[in-house]
């Protein structure tokens, strides 16, 4: 036999609501504390348990552990009252209309996004620092964060690091995620650019970029890379390598010049060059006392020194087409005492 049904009190004079006991499993209405229940013992009963697997309470619609609205495609705001706040304790998921999830907050804290689709005009995270939420499209298909900073302030991003340093990794793999391959020789695995707009949209590759480039195909033991700078000409639109940094060298697709004049030195007394290499071009030398320039060429076997008055070659002296000594009471010796060669004049 089940619990007997029981009336509902709805007034009691000269009772009072956080006192009252009354009879076990007796229900009443207080307007402070709402439905009540007595267990005969907790002075001012229990709060009443409404029992129903289905219902609606204004335009939401509750069956067993679902909520939702009753009319289609109408919104579900979670209000609080000043500026109280809205606390979900548990794991956390959310899906689309057709089921698909996208957003899944464990137990342990970790958040995890999914974006199945990413269209050419859309991203699958955007933060928008503006009060209008207006962003431009992505340039490519497959943009995953896009952020937006604030109007006439740059866009920083900081990447902090406690008692150590932090890290950007770009990685790559072939393959899939469930069966992932080793990259190949002189495919980029990395790439850092930039892309100014340009009156009509953004280019497809930017301006200017950094790329990382496998030497070689991977593997646990040859692991070959090197960075590739690209730059765009002016007058042109399209970049090209300006600057390849390896173990093997570093290729430069441009002239290298200071930033200014006369400041700079290469190589150093303790750190100096082994060899150079020049070609077909001239070596320039600027004189250190009237600046002028001084051009030393090769020509059919010939060496020139232009631009200059004497030749120092330690004690002699040549001067246009005298030969003399840098100290006038020094003696100029032909040969070698005991040669038996001829001096031919």
């Amino acid at each position: 036999m089940g619990t007997p049904i029981q009336k509902l009190f709805t007034d009691r004079k000269n009772a009072n609501g956080s006192t009252y006991v009354g009879e076990i499993n007796r229900l009443w209405y207080d307007p402070a504390t709402g439905f009540r229940v007595s267990d005969g013992i907790t002075p001012g009963g229990l709060p009443a348990t409404i029992s129903t697997n289905a219902a609606n309470i204004g335009d939401l619609a509750i069956s067993g552990s679902t909520i939702s609205t009753v009319n289609a495609n109408e919104n579900i705001v979670l209000q609080t009252n000043g500026t109280g706040e809205v606390s979900i304790i548990a794991s956390f998921m959310v899906h689309t209309p057709a089921g698909q999830e996208i957003l899944e907050i464990a137990d342990d804290g970790t958040v995890t996004f999914i974006s199945p689709t990413i269209t050419s005009s859309d991203v699958a995270f955007e933060i928008i620092g503006n009060s209008n939420g207006h962003s431009l499209p992505p340039t490519n298909q497959g943009g995953m964060l896009e952020i937006t900073g604030q109007p006439n302030l740059p866009n920083r991003i900081y990447i902090d690091a406690q008692n150590n340093y932090p890290v950007v990794v770009g990685r790559r793999y072939n393959g899939t995620t469930d069966s992932p391959t080793a990259v190949l020789s002189t495919q980029t695995f990395m790439r850092i650019g930039g892309n100014p707009y340009n009156g009509v949209g953004f280019t497809s590759t930017g301006t200017a970029r950094i790329d990382f480039v496998t030497l070689e195909d991977q593997t646990q033991y040859a692991q070959g890379s090197a960075i590739a700078f690209y730059t765009t000409p002016i007058g042109t639109n399209q970049p090209q390598p300006g600057m390849i940094i390896s173990n093997e060298g570093i290729n430069h697709a441009a002239n290298v010049t200071p930033l200014i004049d006369e400041t700079f030195d290469l190589g150093a007394s303790n750190l100096r060059w082994k060899n150079i290499w020049l070609g077909q071009g001239a070596l320039n030398l600027a004189d250190q006392t009237t600046n002028q320039n001084v051009v030393l060429t090769v020509n059919n076997g010939t060496f020139y020194i232009n631009g200059i008055q004497n030749v120092v070659l330690g004690q002699i002296v040549i001067s246009g087409s005298t030969i003399e000594s840098a100290i006038p009471s020094g003696p100029i010796t032909m040969g070698t005492v005991g040669d038996t060669g001829d001096f031919i004049t």
